[in-house]
């Protein structure tokens, strides 16, 4: 997950248990990148699908599969490596 220390999610993933599912929205306003997807947990932004993953997600939802992103593993850390999402297409 990227950006996860900027918003909610510095502050809301210390509690979620893994398998925890997001919200996986687009935005196309997103100054830095169109394609970007971001992820909600209970409303709340608690950050981005990496660049590299989200613009296949965003071609899978094109092409009608639906995107179910769930928390894998949060540790302490705010390092890129410390939120790991997982991303099925159904």
């Amino acid at each position: 997950m990227a950006g996860f220390r900027y918003y909610e999610g510095a502050v809301s993933l210390p509690g979620i248990p893994a398998g925890t599912a997001f919200q996986p929205v687009p935005e196309p306003s997103n100054a830095f990148d169109p394609r970007a997807v971001r992820l909600e947990f209970q409303g709340q932004l608690v950050g981005y699908l990496r660049k590299v993953v989200s613009d296949g997600a965003l071609r899978a939802r094109e092409a009608g599969l639906e995107l179910a992103c769930t928390l894998a593993r949060a540790t302490t850390g705010a390092g890129p490596d410390d939120v790991v999402v997982e991303v099925r297409f159904l």
